[in-house]
C-alpha cells in the first residue's frame, strides 16, 4: 500500500501529526468524557497530541519491548476520533454503492486494520524522533466560521533541515463529537490517495481481493 508515501517524505517528525491521536493514553472516566465532548476541534487535536507525547515518553521502553501496547492503545483510543464509515464510503466511491452490506462491513474493518498497522508501525519506528521534535509543531487559528459542521485544523512542523510541512485535519461534527474525516499532507489528501489506489486495485482484481489484501 502507498497511502502514506507522502508522509514518508518527512519521516519521524511528521509522524507526530499523522499519529497524533494514536498514543493518547486517556485517563479513565472524566478526562475521556471531556475529550469526547470537546466542542473546539482545534483544541481537541492539540490536547490529544500533547498527551500523546507525554504518554509516549512514559511508555517508550515498554513499547519497545512489546509493540502490542501501542496497538492496544491505538485500538482503544483512535477509533472514537475517526469517522471510519464516512472515510470508507468516500474512498470506495462508486464501488461502495455496488458493494453488499457484508462487503461494506468487511472493507471498513480491513481499512481500519490497515490504517492502525501503518500508523502504529511508523510511530514505533520513529519514537525517538517524535519526542525530539515534539515541540516544533504549531497549530494556527481556525479559519472556518463558527457553527460549521466541517472545519480544517491546520498544523505545521518545522523540519530538521529547514522549511516547514503542513498537515490539515478535516474534522466533521457528528452527534457525539468532532471526528477526523481526512488528512492532507502539504496539500496531498490521504483519502484521495487511497481512493485512487483502491479504485485501481478493484479494477484489476475486484473488491473482495482488496479486502483480503487490507487484512493481511
Amino acid at each position: 500500500m502507498t497511502g502514506l508515501a507522502a508522509a514518508m517524505k518527512y519521516p519521524g517528525t511528521l509522524i507526530i501529526l499523522l499519529a497524533g491521536l494514536l498514543l493518547y493514553q486517556a485517563p479513565a472516566g472524566a478526562a475521556e468524557a471531556e475529550l469526547r465532548n470537546e466542542q473546539d476541534p482545534r483544541e481537541l487535536v492539540i490536547r490529544v497530541s500533547n498527551r500523546m507525547v507525554d504518554a509516549l515518553r512514559e511508555q517508550r521502553e515498554a513499547i519497545r519491548q512489546d509493540d502490542a501496547i501501542a496497538y492496544r492503545l491505538a485500538d482503544q483510543i483512535v477509533v472514537p476520533h475517526i469517522d471510519f464509515e464516512r472515510i470508507a464510503r468516500w474512498v470506495l466511491g462508486k464501488h461502495w454503492r455496488s458493494a453488499s452490506e457484508a462487503q461494506r462491513a468487511a472493507f471498513m474493518e480491513g481499512f481500519r486494520q490497515h490504517l492502525m498497522r501503518t500508523y502504529v508501525s511508523s510511530m514505533i519506528t520513529y519514537t525517538d524522533e517524535i519526542l525530539a521534535h515534539a515541540d516544533e509543531v504549531s497549530y494556527p487559528p481556525l479559519r472556518n466560521p463558527n457553527g460549521s459542521d466541517q472545519v480544517t485544523v491546520r498544523s505545521r512542523i518545522s523540519l530538521p533541515k529547514g522549511g516547514t510541512a503542513q498537515v490539515d485535519y478535516t474534522m466533521v461534527k457528528t452527534a457525539a463529537s468532532w471526528k477526523i474525516a481526512d488528512l492532507a499532507i502539504d496539500g496531498i489528501s490521504l483519502a484521495l490517495t487511497y481512493r485512487k489506489e483502491f479504485s485501481a486495485q478493484i479494477s484489476r482484481n475486484g473488491l473482495d481481493a482488496l479486502i483480503a489484501d487490507l487484512k493481511q
